[in-house]
């Protein structure tokens, strides 16, 4: 009786285990039936302050950052006012020394919108000027890891005369 349980109990384990491969098999198989993606675009409304930003110069490179104001979706309407950076201490590293943008900066809207504002920088090199690490920006920020704790993050950008860049960060 013992000796018949146990092969039923056997029997049983190779049927689950079996169910259970060819279930997976089939999610496998067919992954639009078993996945479920969502998308979803939330509207932003009002203005935000950015969080305390940095940056630092390798080389001999000019950054030139601007806070710029589109009003109903006019390009012709656009306001960019200098802003004028001051030397500060963000982070852990001062090694390398750091111009810091004022704390008043804001974001608001998207393009089209009454009022979109942004804020650019924009980084020259001298004509000819090797890129790599000799020429280079660091952009540094305040980010709020926990609730507890605010990090400060950094993102090198290298470029050269051959193989220009672009790039846009959102906060």
């Amino acid at each position: 009786m013992l000796n018949c349980s146990r092969w039923a109990a056997l029997l049983l384990l190779i049927i689950f285990l079996a169910s259970f491969f060819v279930w997976g098999l089939v999610k496998v198989c067919n992954p639009d039936s078993y996945t479920e993606i969502q998308s979803e675009t939330l509207p932003w409304e009002g203005e935000e302050v950015l969080p305390q930003l940095a940056v630092s110069r390798i080389g001999n490179v000019t950054v030139k950052i601007e806070h710029c104001t589109i009003h109903d979706g006019n390009v012709d309407s656009r306001i960019c006012l200098d802003v004028k950076t001051e030397v500060c201490k963000l982070g852990n590293d001062q090694s390398q020394p750091k111009e810091c943008l004022p704390p008043s900066l804001s974001v608001a809207g998207t393009f089209g919108e009454k009022v979109y504002r942004y804020v650019t920088l924009k980084v020259f090199a001298p004509k000819g000027s090797r890129g790599g690490p000799h020429m280079a920006l660091s952009l540094w920020w305040e980010q709020r890891e926990s609730p507890t704790y605010t990090g400060v993050l950094t993102q090198l950008y290298t470029w050269s005369e051959q193989s220009p860049m672009r790039s846009e960060l959102f906060f």
